[in-house]
């Protein structure tokens, strides 16, 4: 028998414990002598790269070639990476988080100032600025021209960025935002901003912008624009009181109403001639305004009533000025108006009608006793004779 074969009779006869611990050191023993006998390049390779050792590539290969990560080739898309700014898709109704990245070709700052707008952290204005800042000229025109494609929630920081900076040639970009979507409560701020970096030219973009569907919009514009305005920008406001759009013609009368209230010594000319419009609508806040203007508004009612035309603006400028009457002890009616509204109670006009019944009934409730004069259209309603209707002007039982 040979000595390999006693010692593996002597192994086998040992005892399971003894047979087990001499096998590990024999496994033990042969790994010392293929790490002895490797190739020493294999192992300085491998001591470079943390004691992994490379892989090969294959024949004709270069590291880093082809795809990685599924972006395209800098060979084949060059041309389109340098101008794309790729913006995920929108918010969608749960709510879900906007992803907007761009490829990553190197432009880290770029992709990390995107990421930051879209954060949904509460991150200081002053951090994002300082993103901003770290940017390319290129960088940051590719952002301008393509801002409509963010999120609102990148918009709306975007805008205080550019502000703090005042960055004036993003002020186009914020006010294509403001006209191709609805911002909601940030509108406002939105607005604020486009304002401040457009600067002259404010007054001219706010006028356009009354035209807009927006209604949070042209609401927010209204609360702005009057300010800005002055004597040389009403041929353009009284213009877009003829609006075919019905919101564009209000939101332009409430913009003339604010302006002229800030004008003490402006006339009102241009307010009361909304009362004679085609567009009953616009009439009606016309008469709202100018009720609210005070004794500011007496006098060119008066003018208006005392011209004694047969149009809508004659019955809407005595309603007012009875309505006046109530708050001041002066009697605003003449009595030829009152005379011609007392006939008015039984005109085929319905406004007419109204307006009659309406005042008589100011009357009564002021100074009853003002009806008894004959001369005033009224008499049949004064107090102390029965039957009769004043609504309805029926006439008195003889």
């Amino acid at each position: 028998m040979t000595k390999r074969a006693d010692r593996a009779s002597h192994i086998f006869s040992l005892p399971t414990t003894q047979a087990i611990a001499l096998a590990r050191q024999v496994f033990l023993a042969s790994l010392c002598i293929g790490v002895a006998t490797a190739r020493p390049g294999h192992a300085a390779q491998g001591q470079q790269n943390g004691g992994v050792p490379k892989p090969e590539l294959p024949a004709g290969q270069q590291a880093g070639a082809g795809k990685v990560l599924g972006l395209p080739t800098p060979a084949r898309d060059k041309a389109s990476r340098e101008g794309a700014l790729v913006i995920g898709t929108r918010r969608d109704q749960d709510g879900a988080l906007e992803v907007a990245t761009l490829p990553k070709d190197g432009e880290l700052a770029l992709v990390g100032f995107i990421e930051a707008l879209n954060s949904r952290k509460d991150l200081a204005d002053a951090e994002l600025v300082a993103e901003y800042s770290l940017l390319t000229e290129d960088e940051r025109r590719r952002i301008i021209a393509r801002a409509h494609r963010l999120s609102e929630r990148a918009v709306v920081r975007l805008a205080r960025v550019w502000r703090a900076l005042a960055e004036r040639d993003a002020a186009l970009a914020l006010v294509t935002v403001l006209k191709s979507r609805s911002l909601g409560k940030d509108t406002v701020g939105v607005v604020d901003d486009a304002f401040f970096l457009l600067g002259a030219d404010a007054k001219l973009v706010g006028l356009d912008a009354l035209t807009n569907a927006n209604r949070v919009l042209r609401d927010v514009i209204v609360q702005r624009l009057p300010t800005l305005l002055g004597n040389e920008d009403l041929p353009r406001l009284r213009m877009l009181l003829d609006h075919k759009d019905q919101g564009a013609r209000i939101a332009a009368l409430e913009v003339l109403a604010r302006f002229l209230v800030d004008k003490p010594g402006e006339d009102l000319a241009s307010l009361t001639a909304c009362l004679r419009h085609t567009d009953g609508a616009l009439r009606a806040q016309a008469s709202t305004l100018l009720g609210e203007m005070g004794d500011r508004a007496v006098a060119p009612l008066q003018a208006l009533v005392e011209a004694q035309t047969d149009g809508p603006e004659w019955f809407l400028a005595t309603l007012l000025l009875a309505r006046r009457e109530v708050v001041v002890p002066d009697r605003l009616l003449s009595e030829k108006a009152l005379q011609r509204l007392g006939r008015s109670r039984y005109d085929g006009r319905i406004l007419a009608r109204t307006v009659a019944t309406i005042v008589a009934g100011l009357r009564l409730f002021d100074d009853a006793t003002t009806l008894r004069d004959k001369t005033s259209g009224f008499s049949d309603l004064a107090a102390g004779r029965d039957g009769g209707n004043p609504i309805q002007g029926t006439p008195l039982p003889k």
